[in-house]
């Protein structure tokens, strides 16, 4: 028997074994193996087909991945489309889901052929002994987030970081860990830490991750993606529901597994949030050695800690942008390949983030323009991909989101342009982020440790200002491709613009956008490192500067990842922000109002209220949070029905509710934008309505 009859043998076992998961309802085994196969057998086939066997086993996984999500979405959208069209409802459900995509998988496999397995060499290295010391990461942090979360006691996380740490030295000086092991260490120290972040904020569903869920809970009830069902609304959630990454691809790995909305939030998200370190370090292996690629890969989710990795779209968007680098820059692909590839992770790209799909669509037109002026040539960026790009893109969100993004960019875009003219001069017009950076302002308590952390992030972003300048400088060292340095140029200047433009950093988010430039720029943190003590190594005519570059450049980053990761302040028990290491001591005025944050009291009364209005019309009364968070995420209760709560306002319509949420029942405390008030203010108005609900913590008031 062939390998090619072999292979397809073993897609029909898993698809009947996937059909019989599915019909027999067979629990957590259903759960775990339908969200594998989706996940990575979809992508496997499709790798086949493109006759792509040059890919290691990490490659094989990241591409395995991003095809698989790309398979849904085009699934999804073709079901979506065309099942309507012969009367058939709910063309999102489970059966015609799973038959659809085992359909096309089958398809699949049938015209590829057989591909390259990975070599033994590799296999040998993924499950030598020492490569279980990462494994202990997720391992750790898993039971770690329980601790934290039940029992109050971060020791396990603590061990945890403090592990990553050592884990990362040993790897950088080839001390344990071989060069083979980079892309385990980054898999799972990104899983570990993404895990106990999303554990413990499992109930922030509020602002974009509220208009996610929300979007994604509309579709999955009527199996069913209307791109115009929400445009009376509001523009942020007219535009999240025109992005498949938070509807479509939730609703078919919930119908097909099982699971329920919110758990496939918990894990889909998070695992394909792991991989992305892996393809930004083989994003860097294309331009540099091995050691500078873990480095730098290392610094990207040092920062990532800290300042975050964005939404649920822009979780997903990230994994198609690095892809899509990746394959511009990585040797060995066909043409064929490089083109199909590029092709469906662009799509990708462009239905799972508006503003990632900007970036990379003006990054790549831009960076044509640059060659073009200069008159070189170009063989990584044509025209032909600028063009299908910008086309793409813009077919998109003009027809499908009915250019509600292209609104939204306008309205920011005026903003801006009108900062230039009154807030040029003020420096606090350029957000907290960029002052907080330059020590102008401060946020929370501010002790030697907030100065040791603003330090070293200081150093961190010098190094790259310096890296820019190596880069420029010792270009016969640096080997980067020019389209590289490009879009190094490129990403640099959307740093520098968020700090030099007014309102620009606040309209566009500095952090977000920081963090979605070092998917490019890192490498220039280890670059600048190398070069400051290349320099110093000159001048005293010292060899050995060069591990002490090393030795610094790692110093930086284990602080780095320290602090950020709030690791630092847990220990020395200073205010600490970070909701998993030190979540049970932060005041709860802080949780719930200042970062957001709801609990299973507010969930649960948002969860009733919804069921009890149903499709009704009347209006909610609540404060900012309620309305931005579990009333709209876990009550699916129509935005425009929800009205601020004042204290000066004594009557409301009959038939109306007012929902009292945790901090408003036992703290006392309603904030409304600036607005701060005691919820004993309108205590003698709430004693004249109905309680039709509460929970000990969240009360719902119907007004006669």
């Amino acid at each position: 028997m062939s390998l090619d009859i072999r292979f397809l043998a073993l897609i029909i076992i898993v698809q009947a074994v996937a059909m019989s998961a599915v019909a027999f309802n067979m629990g957590i085994f259903r759960q775990v193996f339908i969200f594998c196969y989706l996940l990575l057998v979809p992508g496997i086939v499709l790798i086949r087909l493109l006759k792509i066997d040059n890919l290691d086993l990490s490659e094989t996984l990241v591409f395995s991945v991003g095809l698989s999500v790309t398979i849904l979405y085009l699934v999804g959208l073709l079901l979506n489309e065309l099942l309507p069209l012969v009367g058939f409802q709910g063309p999102l459900s489970s059966f015609s889901s799973l038959v659809s995509i085992n359909v096309i998988v089958l398809i699949i496999s049938l015209l590829g052929v057989s591909g390259r397995s990975p070599s033994q060499e590799f296999l040998r290295s993924l499950f030598a002994v020492h490569n279980l010391v990462a494994v202990v990461l997720p391992v750790l942090s898993i039971a770690g987030s329980f601790l934290a979360v039940y029992y109050h006691n971060s020791a396990l996380l603590l061990a945890m970081i403090a592990l990553m740490a050592v884990c990362t030295l040993l790897a950088a000086y080839r001390k344990v860990f071989s060069h083979e092991s980079y892309p385990i260490i980054l898999l799972a120290s990104t899983f570990a830490i993404v895990f106990m972040t999303f554990y413990a904020t499992r109930f922030a569903l509020i602002w974009d991750q509220a208009f996610e869920f929300y979007s994604f809970r509309i579709t999955q009830i009527n199996h069913y993606w209307n791109p115009n069902y929400l445009p009376s609304i509001g523009l942020q959630l007219w535009k999240t529901h025109s992005m498949l990454s938070v509807n479509m691809l939730p609703t078919i790995l919930s119908e097909t597994s099982g699971l329920n909305g919110a758990s496939v939030f918990a894990i889909l998200y998070p695992f394909v949030l792991s991989f992305i370190p892996v393809v930004v370090y083989k994003l860097y292996r294309t331009q540099a050695n091995k050691e500078v690629s873990f480095i730098a890969a290392a610094f990207f989710i040092a920062n990532c800690v800290g300042l975050g990795w964005g939404n649920d779209m822009q979780k997903i968007a990230q994994l198609f942008y690095v892809l899509l680098l990746l394959i511009m820059f990585r040797d060995g692909l066909s043409d064929l390949a490089r083109n199909v590839l590029f092709g469906l992770f662009t799509f990708s790209l462009i239905v799972s983030h508006y503003s990632m799909a900007y970036i990379f669509a003006f990054t790549l037109l831009l960076a044509w323009i640059f060659f073009a002026v200069r008159k070189e040539s170009s063989p990584k960026i044509s025209i032909t991909h600028v063009v299908f790009v910008l086309v793409s893109t813009f077919c998109w969100f003009l027809y499908v989101s009915g250019g509600a993004t292209f609104e939204a960019i306008l309205e920011s875009a005026r903003f801006v342009i009108d900062s230039l003219s009154s807030n040029f001069f003020n420096l606090n017009a350029r957000g907290s982020k960029v002052t907080q950076f330059f020590g102008i302002s401060e946020y929370g308590t501010n002790t030697i440790f907030n100065e040791i952390s603003r330090f070293v992030f200081q150093v961190s972003a010098l190094l790259i200002i310096l890296g820019f300048l190596g880069m420029l400088l010792r270009r016969n060292k640096t080997r980067f491709a020019k389209e590289f340095q490009a879009m190094i140029l490129l990403n640099l200047l959307i740093v520098i613009l968020n700090v030099v433009l007014p309102g620009l950093s606040a309209t566009f988010l500095m952090q977000r956008y920081y963090q979605t430039t070092l998917i490019v720029l890192s490498p220039l943190f280890v670059i600048g490192g190398y070069f400051v003590f290349d320099i110093l190594g000159k001048i005293f005519r010292k060899a050995q500067f060069e591990k002490l570059a090393r030795f610094f450049l790692l110093s930086v980053l284990i602080l780095l990842l320290l602090f950020q990761s709030g690791f630092v302040y847990e220990l020395t028990r200073v205010r600490s922000y970070s909701v998993a290491l030190s979540g049970y001591r932060i005041d709860k005025v802080t949780l719930y109002d200042g970062l957001g944050y709801s609990n299973a009291f507010d969930v649960y009364g948002a969860m009733w209220l919804g069921s009890k209005i149903g499709d009704q019309q009347q209006a909610i009364y609540c404060d900012n949070n309620a309305k931005d968070g579990a009333l709209l995420s876990y009550g699916l209760i129509n935005y425009t029905l929800m009205k601020p709560l004042l204290n000066t306002t004594y009557t409301y319509p009959a038939g109306s509710y007012i929902f009292l949420r945790w901090v408003n029942v036992m703290e006392s405390e309603v904030v409304l934008s600036s607005l701060v008030w005691n919820t004993s203010d309108i205590a003698n108005t709430l004693n004249e309505q109905n309680v039709v609900y509460s929970n000990g913590a969240s009360i719902v008031y119907e007004v006669p």
